[in-house]
């Protein structure tokens, strides 16, 4: 990402280099929350549509071995 001229003639250790730099962090461990939040709702649907889909299936089994059974 090309950052903005003003931005990049900062001097290090400036004030405002470390206020940017706190910022960059804070935005990293952000985004680091969001995939983790995102990775987990992931996970929990695709659980639940296993969920789903087995419980549908033995359902229909048991519904056609109860049809089939005198």
């Amino acid at each position: 990402m090309p950052e903005h001229t003003l931005l990049a003639q900062l001097d290090v250790g400036s004030p405002a280099w470390e206020a940017r730099r706190k910022l960059e962090r804070a935005l990293d461990e952000h985004r680091r929350k969001i995939d983790e939040y995102h990775h987990f709702n992931a996970t929990v649907s695709l659980g639940m549509t296993l969920a789903v889909a087995v419980g549908v299936g033995l359902f229909a089994a048991w519904a056609i071995r109860k049809q089939r059974s005198p």
